[in-house]
């Protein structure tokens, strides 16, 4: 019977599994290139004076790296962000920063750049108008609305193009009191078309301009004149 010869046998072993993870290793971390979508947005842009009015929702990077490492990433935690806090009106290339941290050293080129337009927030003084609905030729004499102007707050390329405030009394006057009710006051353009991100308030003293704050209408008070009800035959009344 022969005899094994132990250390040489442990020797063999230990250089099998060291073979085998080098192979291992070869193969499944061989570098590899991802490109991946990402979502933007933005951050310290001065709200209060400027309106970002153009800029992609999204923006594509590649990544390389081993494929343990690219395969361990956690792509919904990816995105990127913009530093306005120098923004100046006009559209211009702005440096986008990817985040977390750890995935910048897997770029393939950080000089991530994406085109923005910012533009300066106007304020205009315009009176709300009262229409019996939105197909009226013409505004309803009988309806008082308070406040009867408001201050609209926008970029100033949507605010030239606002022709008038209006609300529409098919809306929700329906449900009216005597002592009147409340709508909705919207900007609409010349085609009578609904101006959307803008402010909508009583004062020049506007709230910060975003997407939380830029809803683009305003709730009024609203009330059908006294008289105009007085003349306003009951259903089924003869003259």
């Amino acid at each position: 019977m022969n005899k094994v010869n132990v250390p040489v046998a442990i020797w063999s072993l230990l250089i099998s599994v060291l073979l085998w993870m080098n192979v291992y290793s070869a193969k499944f971390n061989k570098p590899v290139q991802r490109t991946v979508s990402l979502p933007l947005s933005t951050y310290r842009l001065d709200e209060k004076k400027y309106a970002v009015t153009d800029m992609p929702n999204d923006f594509s990077i590649t990544l390389a790296g081993t494929k343990d490492q690219i395969r361990n990433l956690n792509l919904p935690t990816l995105s990127g962000f913009v530093d306005l806090s120098n923004a100046e009106p006009g559209e211009k290339n702005y440096q986008v920063f990817v985040y977390p941290n750890t995935t910048r050293e897997l770029l393939v080129n950080s000089a991530i750049t994406v085109r923005i337009k910012v533009e300066p927030l106007t304020t205009k003084r315009l009176d709300v108008t009262a229409y019996a609905n939105p197909t009226a030729k013409s505004a309803s004499q009988n309806v008082d609305v308070w406040p009867r102007s408001v201050f609209v707050t926008g970029a100033a390329s949507s605010i030239e193009k606002i022709d008038s405030v209006r609300v529409f009394l098919s809306d929700d006057s329906k449900s009216f009191t005597q002592e009147g009710g409340e709508l909705s006051a919207k900007a609409f353009d010349a085609k009578q078309v609904v101006i959307p991100k803008l402010i909508l308030s009583m004062t020049t003293d506007f709230p910060p301009f975003n997407s939380d704050n830029a809803t683009g209408e305003m709730r009024v008070r609203a009330r059908v004149k006294t008289d105009a009800v007085a003349r306003t035959p009951a259903a089924g009344a003869t003259k």
